[in-house]
């Protein structure tokens, strides 16, 4: 699928019932494209639906917002996931822990972690390299202290 045509496909079903399976596609496409306009326009019509209380569409909007460098957007749509989905995610955190160990701010890496570990989520073994990738970034020694 083209960008033009995944657009041509939104601005024709905006008046449509859309499933959530369709979004997670349209979702996917953007993430591969990294196209934030679409994802945009995505975002709106997801907005106007039924499924606004959909984690894993909330999840991927996530992800595909930090692959599109907005960080801000995503770490909002990241607060308003439920805590027992976050609890049971490590990939969402660790998406979000890389995007600001890759992007900055490097320190919202490591309360991301310290915020992971306060709510009992386990990192994963991709999870370290990317906070110590923030601690190196900030070239913090007082930092790099973590609980491993």
């Amino acid at each position: 699928m083209s960008c033009a045509a995944g657009r041509r496909g939104i601005n024709s079903a905006r008046n449509w019932l859309v499933e959530p399976r369709d979004y997670i596609q349209l979702i996917h496409f953007c993430i591969s494209s990294k196209s934030l306009t679409l994802a945009k326009i995505i975002h709106q019509h997801f907005l106007k639906s039924n499924f606004t209380s959909s984690p894993v569409i909330s999840e991927k909007l996530t992800r595909l917002y930090i692959t599109c460098s907005q960080l801000n957007l995503a770490r909002r749509l990241f607060n308003n996931i439920p805590e027992p989905v976050k609890k049971s995610d490590v990939v969402i955190w660790n998406h979000l822990i890389r995007g600001y160990a890759w992007e900055g701010p490097y320190h919202e890496a490591i309360d991301l972690y310290n915020e992971m570990i306060d709510l009992g989520v386990r990192p994963s073994n991709y999870t370290y390299p990317f906070v110590l990738k923030a601690c190196s970034s900030l070239q913090a020694v007082s930092y790099t202290h973590l609980t491993l």
